[in-house]
């Protein structure tokens, strides 16, 4: 499923929505994954950032999907995993054999959906993921986390704002009526 969402929006009832993003630095081959788990009332659940190596841009958004299907297919809550990565996202959709060096990675993540219909995975656009972006660029400047995890059971400080700006636009019509 492709969506096409100018801000976010939450998942349905009784599911949790993982917006997933990969920051890369093309000097140390570093990617910093951002993800923010929150329920179908724009709720924050928690979120984690992490880091690995990876060779581009691109490859970094394919493995922190992968990430968030291994972590949610760990659990008993139904997730929409997003991400603001088209061509990931449309490459692990496709029914198409993929080839190229993240083949596998590809085929792992086609067999971990269909393994489990609690996971649903989507494309949107980065106003849409901007949160996860924020987490991502955080953990690629904070040194200290080097190759480790870090979880935040409570919105960081740096995210609360564009945490409170996508419940605003979540609760607002796209196209409101003119006045009369």
């Amino acid at each position: 499923m492709v969506a096409k969402l100018r801000h976010w929006a939450p998942p349905p009832q009784h599911w949790c929505k993982i917006n997933v993003d990969a920051a890369f630095s093309p000097s140390s081959s570093v990617a910093c994954f951002g993800c923010v788990v929150r329920d179908s009332f724009g709720s924050w659940v928690h979120g984690w950032s992490s880091r690995c190596f990876a060779t581009t841009p691109f490859l970094s958004e394919v493995l922190a999907i992968r990430e968030e299907i291994r972590f949610a297919i760990l659990s008993t809550d139904n997730f929409v995993i997003a991400s603001d990565c088209i061509n990931a996202v449309k490459t692990i959709l496709s029914s198409d054999h993929p080839c190229g060096p993240f083949a596998n990675i590809f085929i792992e993540c086609r067999e971990l959906l269909k393994a489990s219909p609690r996971l649903e995975l989507v494309f949107e656009t980065r106003s849409a993921n901007r949160v996860a972006d924020a987490v991502a660029k955080f953990s690629a400047a904070d040194t200290s986390l080097a190759n480790g995890c870090f979880i935040w059971e409570l919105a960081p400080s740096f995210v609360t704002n564009l945490c409170f700006l996508d419940f605003l636009e979540a609760c607002t019509p796209l196209n409101p009526d003119p006045p009369p």
